[in-house]
């Protein structure tokens, strides 16, 4: 048991008839597929499964199969196809369920949140906000001069620039924030629980990683670099709903473009 998790077998084929103090068989199944992060078939094989009583209590307690005893090895190795078959067909469904639900919800080029994550994550943190009365700030997020980086550089590079800035984003955030493609250069982060200032040292942090960053000619930009705007809000402060909470970082967004970009405006301040 101790070295389950590590070994992660495709199969586990256990006689529970043990006479350890304590161990029943049916302890011995629970310790099997309770709170196991690697799932497996649990094959048991016990002259006890005679009684139907005790295969239904198998059966509960997770078994996905058994073999009462005696039985012929043409009968195990049936068995021990037919599970680990079934298994792998199992797997690999439930990979694809994940590659589906992935791409989803990503953005194919940066790979970050596409826009229908973005928008269902916001909601859900605003509903949260609304119950706890915890913060939800707001960060969105344009590439300077974009349009002047694809012109002179051609459009695959200006794509390796907004890959290049979602990486950024996605080393910046916490495990709990959402790093959206919000679209076009435009991206949003959602920061969860976090007050206006906070979100405003997130931004500004996002903001000289980006503007250090070593992009493909960006010395030809029009401020000598590869930049970005910042504009921040925060949930309660500036807005009573998530399209206010947009609104009113993206109306900080324009504020920082009007002041020569390359900065961080915030709502209801400097």
């Amino acid at each position: 048991l101790e070295n389950y998790d590590d070994f992660r077998p495709d199969l586990v084929i256990v006689d529970p008839e043990i006479s350890e103090p304590g161990w029943t068989n049916h302890r011995v199944i629970a310790s099997l597929v309770q709170d196991r992060r690697h799932a497996c078939p649990v094959l048991a094989v016990s002259g006890l499964y005679q009684d139907f009583a005790e295969r239904t209590i198998a059966i509960e307690r997770g078994v996905s199969d058994f073999l009462a005893k005696p039985y012929s090895i043409f009968d195990l190795q049936f068995k021990v196809n037919s599970l680990i078959q079934s298994h792998r067909k199992e797997e690999s469904l439930h990979q694809n369920m994940d590659i589906a639900q992935r791409q989803a919800f990503t953005d194919g080029l940066t790979k970050l949140a596409n826009r229908k994550h973005f928008d269902g994550f916001l909601e859900t943190q605003i509903n949260y906000s609304r119950q706890t009365k915890k913060p939800c700030s707001m960060v969105m997020i344009d590439v300077d001069n974009f349009k002047h980086y694809n012109d002179t550089n051609g459009h695959q590079l200006g794509d390796e620039v907004l890959k290049g800035v979602a990486r950024i984003l996605q080393s910046n955030v916490r495990a709990s924030d959402l790093a959206a493609r919000y679209g076009g250069e435009e991206f949003a982060i959602v920061l969860p629980e976090t007050k206006k200032e906070m979100a405003v040292v997130i931004a500004e942090k996002v903001r000289r990683a980006i503007a250090e960053n070593d992009f493909p000619n960006g010395e030809k930009q029009p401020l000598g670099f590869v930049s970005a705007s910042f504009g921040v809000s925060t949930f309660g402060e500036d807005a009573e709903d998530g399209e206010g909470l947009i609104k009113a970082a993206d109306e900080c967004l324009y504020q920082a473009k009007q002041r020569g970009r390359n900065v961080v405006v915030r709502a209801g301040g400097e």
